[in-house]
């Protein structure tokens, strides 16, 4: 039961249905917008131990029904990554965020074999020096191990993994965005996510593209050639809406960082700067337990994360975004550790609970 003012809340026992696994905060790449540059983290694979123990307490959810490979790194950059992936009882469904570089033969004939439900691939531009700015690699890369992928489907006869590009929109690639439909579709993907950049430092605070009319011919444009292909579409807000939506608690997801510590959300599994509308803002990382000291059951179904998820749900906590005092030296807004209503950790300043920053 949780207390607020003169009321009790009753919390009913939400069931856990995914998980994400960020199996490594390693990665082969150097992305100028990456996380990886701008935070002090240590960089780390997890171990076989905290893996399995992943399993075994997820086990423990009926209801629990996805496993995402995920987080910051590249999933594939972990040497044990076709272990972990046998691994997976095959009643859960199966993602797989990646920059795609190092899908070889092998790993896409494992990923067909074990009924992969989904691949992600980050490709931010269809010009190959718009990629090799952004990404530092060429594209031609990615795009030939998609075609091995899709070679080996065919030879299994099989319908997975489905396959869905993510996009980060910004003032140096917006307006190719409608060119990567051609992209997306010669390379039989089915699905588009597009996101907003969330700038890291100074100089990419001069990227974003939302919270103005300016750009929204591209993406315009965008929608209607990918409703031509029939290429489903999920697209960010482009300006401030008030409404707020936290996918992590719509879905009934947590998040399993390298080192085993259960985290709410993507945004929370590092510790880095990042700017609000130009203001800085210092994220903390936070999580409400580690699975090597306790189930993932008692942590999910404890006090302070079921709390933490019915205050996100219902909105609960401060707009920084559009407060007056956020502009005005309120200490609130420097980080991430605590709100001025008393949560803990502050989401008043997220901007994927207002659509502009999407996760897969």
């Amino acid at each position: 039961m949780l207390r607020i003012n003169d009321a009790d809340i009753i919390l009913k026992n939400d069931p856990l249905k995914k998980i994400y696994i960020e199996i490594t905060s390693g990665c082969n790449l150097s992305c100028k917008m990456c996380y990886r540059n701008f935070w002090s983290d240590p960089v780390g694979n997890m171990e076989k131990r905290i893996f399995y123990k992943v399993l075994e307490d997820a086990n423990e959810f009926d209801e629990l029904s996805d496993i995402h490979f995920g987080g910051i790194g590249e999933p594939l950059f972990h040497p044990n990554f076709n272990d972990f992936l046998k691994s997976i009882p095959n009643k859960y469904n199966i993602e797989i965020s990646t920059n795609g570089t190092l899908l070889n033969e092998i790993y896409s004939r494992k990923i067909v074999e074990k009924g992969v439900k989904m691949v992600i691939f980050s490709i931010d531009s269809p010009q190959e020096q718009g990629f090799m700015d952004i990404r530092g690699i060429k594209s031609n890369i990615i795009y030939r191990n998609i075609e091995t992928l899709n070679k080996i489907k065919n030879e299994m006869r099989s319908d997975f993994p489905e396959l869905e590009i993510e996009f980060v929109a910004m003032r140096s690639n917006i307006e190719s965005l409608p060119q990567m439909v051609e992209v997306a579709d010669s390379l039989g993907v089915s699905k588009f996510l597009v996101s907003h950049l969330l700038p890291l430092d100074e100089k990419l605070k001069d990227e974003i593209v939302y919270n103005t009319n300016e750009f929204n011919i591209y993406f315009d444009e965008f929608i209607r050639k990918a409703m031509s292909k029939r290429i489903m579409t999920t697209m960010p807000e482009y300006s401030l809406k008030t409404e707020r939506i936290c996918d992590f608690m719509e879905r009934r997801s947590t998040v399993i960082s390298w080192d085993g510590e259960v985290i709410p959300c993507y945004r929370f599994l590092h510790e880095y700067p990042e700017y609000i509308f130009g203001r800085k803002k210092t994220v903390k990382r936070y999580s409400f337990g580690n699975i090597m000291k306790r189930r993932l059951k008692d942590i999910w179904y404890g006090d302070d994360y079921r709390k933490f998820r019915w205050i996100v749900k219902s909105s609960l906590y401060p707009s920084c975004i559009d407060c007056v005092f956020a502009d005005k030296k309120c200490n609130f807004v420097l980080d991430t550790s605590l709100d001025c209503e008393g949560n803990s950790p502050s989401c008043g300043d997220c901007l994927w609970s207002r659509r502009l920053i999407l996760c897969p």
